[in-house]
Formats: structure tokens, C-alpha cells, sequence
């Protein structure tokens, strides 16, 4: 694929992405969990339908597994975790 069909092909996809009513699902560290901040800026991008999930608990077992599983030795992450739906 030559570059420039290569860039074309992304902007087709990003605009797929970008229009009006498309889903999101994000997976976000942060430092706490306060639902109504992050409500109100996804709210102030433009976001709609917003359903904001504490998922530190689920986050921090799969993080445990993965570094069992695969003999790793790492410190467990300091962070919360939320999981975000929202639409455009």
C-alpha cells in the first residue's frame, strides 16, 4: 500500500470513528475516582450517554494474573481504574 492510500485509508477510518452517535468504551487510569469530573468533561467534549464504572478491583486481579502467569516481578500499579462508555 502506497503512502498516500495509506493516509487515505485512515481518514476514512477516523471519520468513521468521529461521526455522530459513535459508541466508545475507554479503559482510564487516574489517580481517583471521582465520577462527576469525569462526567462533566467528557460532557464538555461532547460526549453523551456517558455511564462512568469504578473497575479497580477487576483491574488490579487481571494485573496480578498477567505478572503470575508470566513470572514477572513488578510493583502493582498505584492507580484507580474506570471504565467509560459514552456516545458522540
Amino acid at each position: 500500500m502506497t503512502p498516500r492510500k495509506c493516509q487515505q485509508s485512515i481518514a476514512f477510518c477516523f471519520r468513521g470513528i468521529m461521526e455522530r452517535g459513535a459508541a466508545f468504551v475507554l479503559l482510564e487510569p487516574v489517580d481517583y475516582v471521582d465520577e462527576q469530573a469525569i462526567h462533566k468533561r467528557m460532557t464538555s467534549c461532547g460526549f453523551k450517554n456517558i455511564s462512568i464504572t469504578d473497575v479497580t478491583k477487576e483491574c488490579k486481579a487481571a494485573e496480578s494474573a498477567f505478572y503470575s502467569d508470566h513470572n514477572l516481578r513488578v510493583d502493582s500499579s498505584i492507580c484507580y481504574y474506570v471504565l467509560i462508555n459514552a456516545s458522540l
